[in-house]
C-alpha cells in the first residue's frame, strides 16, 4: 500500500481516521475534510474492503463527538454490501448512513446534490460532518459524454473543497496496469490535480474484517502526483 501525502496543507476542519493505525500515521491522522482521497489499485485489490473498514470504524468513532457525522454512499458498480456494513452499526448510526445504488448521470447527480445539501434554503452552519463515498469512480463516468463526465467530476471537486458542508471526499478508482497506477490516473491528468492524497493498493495485504488488523507489507509513500 502505498501512500501519497507529501503535499498536504494543514486543514483546520481536521480529519477522519480510517480505524487502520499504521495507515492513519501515513495519512498524518486520516483522511481529511475539504480534501478528495484517491484509493487506487486493480481489481480485488481491497479497495471496497478497506471502505467498509473505514466507514464502520469512523461512524462509531463519531459518537465520542458533540457534532453528527453523516455518510452519504454512491455504488456505482453494485460491489457495495451495504446490509454487511448496516450488520456492523447500531441502528441509531445506519440511520447516518445514506446508500444509493446509481446507474446513470442523473441519479449520480441526485445523488451528489442530496450529499452536498445544494438544495438547502438556508446555510447549514451547524457542526456537523459529512463522508462522501464513491466506489467507483471509474464506473461512475463509464460510458458518460464528455460534458456529462466533467460535470460531475467538477462538482465533486469544487463542492468537497468549497461547500459550506465540512466533506471528506474517498473515491475508488480502478488501476489498469499495476506497474503504473503509481504514476498517473485513470481519469486522465485533470483528476490528478483534484486529488490531494492517493493511497495505492498493490495487493490486499491488510484483512480489513479484523479488528486487530496487521499489515503484513507495511507502506511506502508513492511517487508525488
Amino acid at each position: 500500500m502505498d501512500v501519497n501525502s507529501d503535499h498536504r496543507v494543514e486543514n483546520k476542519v481536521g480529519c477522519v481516521t480510517s480505524g487502520l493505525g499504521k495507515l492513519d500515521c501515513s495519512l498524518k491522522g486520516g483522511f481529511r475534510y475539504g480534501e478528495i482521497s484517491e484509493l487506487c489499485g486493480c481489481s480485488d485489490s481491497g479497495k471496497t474492503q478497506l471502505l467498509m473498514k473505514f466507514i464502520s470504524h469512523s461512524m462509531h468513532q463519531s459518537k465520542t463527538h458533540k457534532s453528527t457525522l453523516f455518510c452519504t454512499i454512491l455504488d456505482t458498480n453494485g460491489g457495495f454490501n451495504i446490509t454487511q456494513l448496516n450488520q456492523k452499526l447500531t441502528t441509531q448510526l445506519t440511520h447516518n448512513v445514506c446508500y444509493y445504488r446509481v446507474c446513470n448521470f442523473d441519479e449520480c447527480l441526485y445523488a451528489l446534490i442530496q450529499c452536498f445539501g445544494l438544495n438547502d434554503e438556508v446555510v447549514n452552519e451547524s457542526e456537523n460532518r459529512y463522508i462522501l463515498v464513491i466506489d467507483s469512480i471509474s464506473a461512475m463516468i463509464q460510458g458518460l459524454s464528455f460534458v456529462s463526465k466533467k460535470k460531475l467530476l467538477y462538482m465533486i471537486y469544487h463542492e468537497t473543497r468549497f461547500s459550506k458542508r465540512n466533506i471528506a471526499t474517498i473515491v475508488t478508482t480502478t488501476a489498469l496496469d499495476r506497474d503504473r497506477m503509481t504514476l498517473s490516473s485513470p481519469l486522465g491528468p485533470w483528476w490528478m490535480q483534484c486529488v490531494a492524497l492517493k493511497v495505492c493498493l498493490r495487493e490486499k495485504s491488510v484483512d480489513f474484517d479484523d479488528e486487530n488488523e496487521e499489515e503484513t507489507n507495511g507502506m511506502k509513500r508513492m511517487v508525488e502526483l
